[in-house]
């Protein structure tokens, strides 16, 4: 009997133990977790130790009074900053953080606002070895500062330094930085601070952003990269990814699109603005001295800002030589300025401007590809230039800054340039200065050039003044609305903060002199942004502008005067010699004399190709071979059913250019006329109105193809499989290496196999007693 009790005894407590142990998954696998909003609550729980994490900023001590005494850390913490600062507010402390025998790991944001420190002249992190126990100290993610020299004159601004101290027998601590900024307001001074002497192993950095270079304080295989004044540690791989390889020559050359700098040229803005993009992936070209061959790039993903792989790699310019001498030769038409020459945009191509925005994107695409008067220098050559600075006020928009002329992913060249566009429509001179004069002759206007049905009406606005209080209340409402959360135009109108506008602010924003602040304003909504503009009379300052782009290589030129195409449309166009659908071509037209292109067109602004009108039609204008000379051409397109239409073709006064219209674009062939010339399709044989071919002259001297297709029509927009080229944007991702902490949920895990051991154990501690009873 006594033998059947203790064996029930012995059972039931192994099932105990066991449902003690599953239970713990559930209650003490939730991490303790001590939430603090105050420096008392942080304080009271370091002296506890765990897992600590802020619910908001917390300001430690208050500004120039007394000594605040560090936090310090004896016992192993870890401290989620959760994007809040915890700052020190006094320059008495000489730490914020004092660690001696315990571990302390601080977790941040990247990209958010978690700050540490802020003091005279100590450091962040004091780093104290104690005799016996190992001292630690990990940043996974900071903003980590201390003001130096006592300069508080900026305290947002990041620095920061650590000190690492062991005396006698103590164990020298040990600081890892996986990631996160550290700088120093004084320029002088190191970001890093002591270090125990010949401890270089006391600090090991895998990743950040720093002041100073950290590569005495690197594992093998990770590097520094200096870029502009900063350095960023980033892991190197030893591997080339498939993306990777595809821009390394047969020499294990990194292939770098962009021309040979010349001697003197620096080499810096290369690096800053060149792109090399292969969506989403992009990579990054470190800086590097004029006189080095070799360069850290990297390849990081633009959607979510990860450093993919970095790598040391010999470096080669490549471009054609032939395009790099007609940029040189562009670069010295343009005027000398010492502030930089401005392109205008002007009357009707700011509207053409305005129309390829829409409501959600407040920049788009390049205001200097809507100048006419860039395009005419450039000779309408597909040359982007998209200096990137400037701003949008409600009376003029200007963006300037280093351009790169860029054509087919490849820089020819750089220079200061800019563009600008006051928000004016012209009128006849004639036209009477009163309000509903103006409004009937720019509504007529925009009538001619957009057509009737386009929806778009010239109305009054208000005056000046008040026009730039509705845009102000608009776009500066972060100035106001802390102030008066909720409130209306109106109510906000009547406050106090509402700033003084005077003749002479309205005439620096819109940059017309005499303008005052009861001049009437005129407005339009385009794509459901309200625009504000002015009315002036003056015939000379009219333009309707035509689309209009030449490639630089082929010179085959493509005109229309549809105004639904944006003025940055340019030609993008291959000249087909091999492949699938070059041979398909020829074995579907048998034909000996022949030139066949891949024509395309593309929209920055709208970052779309541009493969049909709905209405209207494109001349098409090729240069002809010098051998073809009085033959008799034609053109031809095979559909994807190896269906033929052909399309005749005019030619130009000095029979140096063919020329044919369509109403889209794939791939097209220039041939010469078989003598019994019959196809499956008709071509288009529309005469282009608003112009005539006899206008078309070579490319390669100053003109191309003036006659463009008039009406007009809605544009169907493809969809961008392959972008068009673009200024380079520096890659902000840090290569930072987030470490995960073992938690509190990780620790108690721990007790399913003790207990199920202990049931066990004293499992067979029961029956070897009860075998031996029996004996």
């Amino acid at each position: 009997m006594k033998k059947k009790f203790t064996l029930k005894l012995c059972l039931a407590t192994v099932a105990l133990l066991t449902v003690i142990a599953v239970a713990g998954i559930f209650s003490f696998a939730q991490p303790v977790v001590t939430e603090v909003s105050t420096e008392a609550e942080l304080r009271a729980a370091v002296a506890n130790g765990g897992e600590i994490k802020l619910t908001s900023g917390i300001l430690i001590g208050d500004f120039g009074v007394g000594t605040i005494a560090p936090i310090v850390v004896e016992k192993d913490t870890v401290l989620d900053l959760n994007g809040f600062p915890l700052e020190l507010t006094t320059s008495g402390s000489k730490s914020l953080f004092t660690v001696c025998g315990a571990s302390l790991t601080v977790n941040g944001i990247e990209g958010s606002n978690s700050f540490l420190g802020y003091n005279g002249d100590g450091s962040v992190f004091r780093v104290v070895g104690a005799e016996g126990k190992e001292t630690s100290v990990t940043v996974n993610y900071a903003q980590v500062y201390a003001r130096q020299g006592g300069d508080f004159q900026n305290p947002l601004f990041p620095a920061g330094n650590f000190e690492i101290l062991a005396e006698g027998n103590a164990t020298v601590p040990t600081v890892t930085i996986n990631g996160g900024r550290f700088f120093c307001q004084n320029g002088e001074t190191s970001w890093l601070g002591p270090v125990v002497a010949g401890k270089t192993e006391a600090l090991t950095v895998k990743g950040g952003e720093f002041g100073t270079d950290p590569s005495a304080y690197l594992l093998e295989n990770y590097a520094a990269l200096r870029e502009w004044d900063n350095y960023y540690v980033r892991p190197i791989a030893t591997e080339y990814s498939e993306a990777f390889q595809k821009y390394l020559d047969e020499d294990g050359n990194f292939v770098i699109k962009y021309y040979q700098p010349e001697e003197g040229e620096p080499l810096d803005p290369l690096f800053d603005t060149l792109s090399m993009s292969e969506e989403p992936l992009t990579f990054y070209l470190s800086t590097l001295d004029e006189t080095n061959s070799t360069i850290y790039v990297s390849l990081y993903n633009r959607e979510s800002g990860e450093i993919l792989e970095t790598h040391l790699v010999h470096f080669v310019f490549r471009c054609d030589p032939a395009i790099r001498e007609m940029v040189k030769d562009i670069i010295e038409l343009i005027p000398e300025d010492p502030n930089g020459y401005y392109f205008t945009v002007k009357d009707m191509e700011l509207i053409n401007y305005w129309m390829s925005m829409d409501e959600e994107r407040e920049y788009t695409g390049s205001l200097m590809q809507y100048s006419g008067e860039f395009r005419e220098l450039v000779n309408y050559r597909n040359f982007s230039l998209d200096p990137r600075m400037g701003w949008d006020t409600p009376f003029y928009t200007e963006y300037f800054g280093p351009g790169n002329f860029m054509h087919d992913g490849t820089v020819y060249g750089m220079i200061e340039i800019g563009a600008k566009a006051q928000h004016i429509l012209y009128v006849p001179d004639n036209t009477p200065e009163n309000r509903q004069a103006l409004i009937a002759a720019a509504q007529q206007r925009i009538d001619e050039y957009l057509g009737e049905n386009s929806g778009i009406t010239v109305s009054y606005a208000d005056t000046a003044q008040e026009c730039y209080y509705r845009w102000y209340f608009k776009y500066f409402s972060w100035e106001w609305e802390q102030y008066l959360p909720n409130a209306t135009y109106d109510e906000w109108r009547q406050s106090a903060y509402v700033p003084a506008v005077d003749d002479g602010e309205l005439q620096l924003c819109s940059g017309i002199q005499g303008l005052t602040t009861t001049d009437d304003c005129f407005q339009v909504v385009i794509n459901g942004v309200t625009h504000y503009l002015f009315i002036l009379p003056d015939s000379s300052n009219m333009v309707s502008p035509v689309c209009k782009t030449a490639d630089a290589v082929t010179n085959v030129t493509i005109s229309s005067n549809n105004p639904t195409l944006p003025l940055d449309t340019m030609i993008q166009i291959e000249k087909l010699t091999e492949g699938t659908e070059y041979e398909n071509v020829l074995d579907v037209l048998d034909v000996d004399v022949h030139e066949t292109f891949d024509i395309k067109l593309h929209s920055q602004s709208l970052d779309q190709y541009i493969t049909t009108l709905d209405n209207g039609k494109f001349e098409v204008a090729i240069p002809i071979p010098q051998e073809w000379e009085g033959k008799d051409l034609i053109v031809y397109y095979v559909d994807e059913n190896n269906q033929v239409t052909d399309y005749p073709v005019t030619y130009s006064d000095d029979e140096r250019w063919a020329i044919f219209v369509t109403d889209h674009f794939s791939i097209y062939t220039l041939a010469e006329k078989a003598g019994d010339d019959t196809n499956s399709g008709n071509g288009s044989t529309d005469s282009i109105t608003g112009g005539s071919s006899s206008d078309t002259t070579d490319s390669t001297t100053d003109d191309t193809t003036d006659s463009v297709t008039g009406g007009s029509s809605n544009v169907t927009n493809g969809s961008a499989s392959g972008g068009a080229s673009g200024n380079a944007t520096q890659g902000g991702a840090q290569g930072s290496t987030q470490v995960q902490n073992p938690s509190t949920a990780d620790r108690n895990i721990a007790i399913l196999p003790t207990a199920l051991l202990m049931g066990v154990i004293l499992t067979a501690v029961t029956v070897l007693f009860l075998k031996r009873k029996k004996s």
